[in-house]
């Protein structure tokens, strides 16, 4: 079964910490991996410098990563950041904390460097009534998903890891849309299990919910080090009560 593989991206510890493989990985681990991931790998403690690398001796690849620059965030959570320093910051934090495999550890850098690319596409601009500035990006994970596996396959990232990295974008928005209901609206375990037994290419509930932190520890002013800790908030609330739903309903998959 796919869920079984120890290529999803579980964490071992929900803080980060030291790395659970100590030193470098054996060549046979990393044998197969494409030129982003070994760069990143090189960069392991801001692996977003590969992204920065890549795009300066390759001009055409990584094209929809490249296109978040300048794409606006939310004011009030980021500063004057845009999606691109928002990825650069997700995958800073999705370095941060402890994997069970170094293929673990590949898919979840991955998956941060990619996860907004949809915004690019998706974001828009509205005015509440008080004629403030509301940044909206709807759609923007299942809009992703597919551009993402374009930019990685242009890279050489094999199709296996990409259909993992991009099931990860599509859903990543989840831990916040099932987390923020609450009393009657609240997720059943039923829906729980149905949106499990939806996930194609391995990805598991605990994987999403790494998502969702590292996703909200990137929303940071420039000032702020993303990989200090965050006081809980009111999204970080959403984000554990979405882990505690799928807990409940028997699906949140604990790692091997």
């Amino acid at each position: 079964m796919m869920k079984a593989r120890m290529l999803a991206c579980t964490l071992l510890l929900l803080a980060p910490g030291a790395w659970a493989m100590e030193g470098d990985p054996l060549p046979e681990e990393i044998g197969h991996w494409d030129e982003l991931s070994l760069a990143m790998l090189r960069h392991r403690e801001w692996p977003f410098a590969a992204v920065v690398e890549m795009a300066k001796q390759r001009p055409g690849a990584l094209r929809a990563i490249r296109n978040l620059r300048g794409v606006k965030q939310p004011y009030r959570n980021q500063g004057n950041n845009d999606a691109y320093r928002h990825s650069e910051l997700v995958t800073a934090a999705a370095a941060s904390y402890q994997y069970r495999s170094w293929e673990a550890w590949r898919c979840a850098q991955l998956r941060a460097a990619t996860h907004d690319v949809g915004k690019a596409l998706c974001t828009f601009i509205e005015h509440d009534a008080d004629g403030n500035e509301v940044v909206r990006a709807f759609g923007h994970g299942p809009r992703g998903a597919s551009l993402a596996k374009e930019d990685l396959a242009e890279i050489g990232v094999e199709q296996e890891m990409s259909d993992e990295v991009a099931e990860g974008v599509f859903w990543h928005m989840l831990p916040h849309q099932l987390g923020k209901r609450e009393g009657a609206r609240a997720p059943t375990a039923d829906e729980y299990r149905e949106l499990d037994g939806s996930f194609r290419y391995g990805l598991t509930m605990a994987d999403l919910h790494l998502m969702g932190i590292t996703d909200r520890r990137g929303c940071v002013p420039p000032d702020r080090d993303p990989t200090e800790p965050w006081p809980a908030d009111t999204l970080f609330v959403q984000i554990e009560r979405f882990a505690q739903g799928a807990r409940d309903a028997g699906v949140y998959e604990p790692p091997e």
